[in-house]
């Protein structure tokens, strides 16, 4: 199928012509292949490479179909290929990622490589789109399984221009809460605070909005790393 996709975009453009319809500021599928493939025009393939560049879940999406089409060469811009490449490590390593945009106690969520929780359902970024929910009111919960862990994030508005962040850590087969894990709250290099958890969970309050690491870490070696931007 992959050797095909070439001459049948080709075939359906040279019927229809290009269309760039990005739906909700995000290329469909479609436009991702075309892109691959550079089946698009200049300015079109231009707007697609830079969006890709700023957007890690459509990257997703575009290594996705590469993984898909395995052995072919496709001829990406090279900043565009390191970003795909970090993706792709970051998949077998244990970073979790999240990227909201705050506003008036409503998060919208930009990114992340884990699932929120809603209700009884985990919900990954994809089914999200799907469904067409991005906006949460007051807090949103993502969940992501590193290795045998089960790393979880609690994000509260709590007032405009900060929120408080809560990690919890579990035994990713029991669901058993695990303690004595440190949590270190880190911007820019700098450590500005570190707990253990004794009990349930650590919360860092009234966090200014920003990009922060969390590192999770026990006695013997760090166990994820999360990496958190707020936008305002």
């Amino acid at each position: 199928m992959a050797e095909k996709l070439p001459k049948l975009l080709k075939m359906f453009y040279k019927k229809n012509g290009p269309c760039l319809k990005m739906p909700q500021g995000h290329p469909d599928e479609e436009i991702l292949a075309c892109f691959a493939q550079n089946l698009l025009s200049g300015p079109e393939s231009l707007e697609v490479s830079s969006h890709l560049q700023s957007c890690s879940f459509c990257a997703e999406v575009l290594l996705t179909q590469i993984r898909v089409a395995r052995g072919k060469n496709y001829n990406l811009p090279q900043e565009l290929r390191a970003k795909l490449k970090l993706i792709a490590d970051s998949e077998k390593g244990r970073l979790f990622e999240i990227i909201l945009k705050n506003a008036e106690k409503i998060f919208e969520l930009i990114y992340t490589n884990g699932q929120v929780l809603m209700g009884q359902e985990m919900i990954p970024m994809q089914g999200l789109r799907s469904r067409n929910i991005r906006d949460f009111k007051d807090s949103v919960l993502i969940v992501k399984d590193i290795n045998n862990i089960r790393v979880e994030v609690k994000i509260d508005s709590c007032s405009r221009g900060c929120f408080n962040v809560t990690v919890s850590v579990r035994n990713k087969k029991t669901l058993k809460l695990l303690k004595d894990c440190r949590v270190s709250l880190i911007q820019s290099g700098a450590e500005l605070e570190s707990y253990v958890i004794d009990k349930t969970a650590v919360t860092f309050e009234h966090v200014l909005l920003g990009k922060y690491s969390l590192e999770v870490s026990s006695q013997d070696s760090g166990l994820a790393d999360i990496s958190v931007d707020i936008k305002s």
